[in-house]
This record gives structure tokens, C-alpha cells and sequence, in this order.
């Protein structure tokens, strides 16, 4: 089954125009990982778009990386046509997919994006994730067959400016090394 056939919970049933389940894209053996799609990504059908996608894009050009870009949630959690944090059961139920693309790609270098995806990869993955706040987390690598390198969210480097999306820049330089 492809992940846009996906019916396993409610969240494809959502949205008045529908909220088809949205694959990754890309390509590479590094992966970045956000929590969910957005609006943009639910209509386009593309993950990472819009907004978040274009400020994405800009910074892996100046890393001169490639990636897969996937999400944990394939499908856009709403609440009355505001996109809000999906719940762990709405992760639960997308945990298959984020395994499969992880078995997939086979990637030496996971991106999570966000604290509450770096601990389900964390978890996911089997490692041992010391218990801080993502500043703190941010840059460092976790783990040993497959590295954990969290950085912030997309929308956290929107709203946070230049300071931090800096030292996002800088950790996805040095993923490099391990690919």
C-alpha cells in the first residue's frame, strides 16, 4: 500500500477538500523529518511546501545537501481549519509509514525537526536522548547506526530569526561528515 492510499485514522477524512496522506520527496542518505504537514503540503499534495518548504530549501542550498524531506504525521491535524500539534495516537498510527521510508532510504544521518520529533525518532530509533530542552540538543549527534541530529522546526526558524537558523545552517553543514 502507498502512503497516499492511506485510511488507518481519521485525519484523511478532515478537511473539506480532502486530506490526502502526503509522501516524502527528495532524495539522498540524509533524511529531515518535520512533526506534520501543513496546509500548503496537504493541498499540493508535496511535503514541506509553502513557506516552511522555501526556507528549507534556502537552507539546505547553502549547505549544499541533499535530503529526503518527510514528515511523522502524513496527514494535516486540524481543529476547526487551524492546523494544531498532532496527538501521539495521530503519530501512532503514521509510525509505519516514518519506519518504512527510514527502512527505505537507509540513512546514515536523520534531521529531526522540532522536539517532539526528535523524541519519537529518539524512541523510534532506540536512543538513549539525554532529557533537555531542543536548544540544548540542537547540533549534537545521537546514536550510533543511524545519527540523530536535532535542530528546530521550520516554524520555530521563522518566527526565532537569523541567530538560530545560523546554528541550524551550521549542523546540517557538519552532517557531511557522517554521509
Amino acid at each position: 500500500m502507498r502512503v497516499q492510499d492511506c485510511q488507518q485514522c481519521h485525519l484523511c477524512k478532515s478537511l473539506p477538500y480532502g486530506n490526502k496522506p502526503v509522501p516524502g520527496r527528495g532524495q539522498g542518505k540524509v533524511m529531515f523529518v518535520q512533526e506534520y504537514i501543513n496546509e500548503e503540503d496537504a493541498i499540493t499534495e508535496h511535503a514541506v511546501s509553502g513557506l516552511p518548504g522555501a526556507y528549507l530549501d534556502k537552507i539546505l542550498e547553502k549547505t549544499k545537501l541533499q535530503v529526503y524531506v518527510t514528515s511523522l504525521v502524513k496527514c494535516r491535524p486540524v481543529t476547526t481549519n487551524t492546523t494544531r500539534p498532532p496527538t501521539q495516537k495521530e503519530i501512532s498510527f503514521c509510525q509505519n509509514w516514518i519506519s518504512q521510508e527510514i527502512q527505505q532510504i537507509n540513512p546514515s544521518v536523520i534531521i529531526s525537526a522540532g522536539d517532539r520529533t526528535t523524541k519519537h525518532l529518539a524512541k523510534l530509533l532506540d536512543i538513549d536522548l539525554p532529557k533537555l530542552p531542543i536548544g540544548k540538543l540542537v547540533g549534537n549527534y545521537y546514536g550510533d547506526k543511524v545519527k540523530l541530529v536535532p535542530v528546530y522546526s521550520l516554524n520555530a526558524l521563522l518566527m526565532k530569526g537569523q541567530k538560530y537558523t545560523d546554528m541550524v545552517v551550521k549542523a546540517i553543514k557538519n552532517v557531511k561528515e557522517f554521509c
